[in-house]
């Protein structure tokens, strides 16, 4: 049993990954925690595999970006990604 020690809020947010210089962008809903998130993809990831997340919320003015986050795991259910790094000014939001 996997025990969550971290409250998810399940939303709609527009996010872009980053990898080697390429964007993805990704309109589908996500759970997002303060540790990481699952986001919807069609974006070929693995799990190791460093990315930039950019999310784009309504109720912000300015997207908020996860540098240098990994890949847990990747399949038919989306992509679990791990935040290593937040900016300050994003950590509130």
């Amino acid at each position: 049993m996997v025990v969550q020690q971290n409250s998810q809020l399940h939303a709609f947010f527009s996010s872009t990954l980053t990898h080697r210089n390429q964007r993805h962008a990704n309109n589908w809903p996500l759970n997002l925690s303060r540790k990481g998130c699952r986001v919807q993809s069609s974006f070929a990831a693995f799990a190791g595999m460093k990315v930039d997340l950019q999310i784009i919320s309504p109720a912000s003015p300015t997207p908020i970006l996860m540098q240098g986050a990994v890949v847990r795991w990747a399949g038919a259910h989306g992509i679990a990604i791990e935040f290593f790094s937040l900016a300050s000014p994003d950590e509130r939001q």
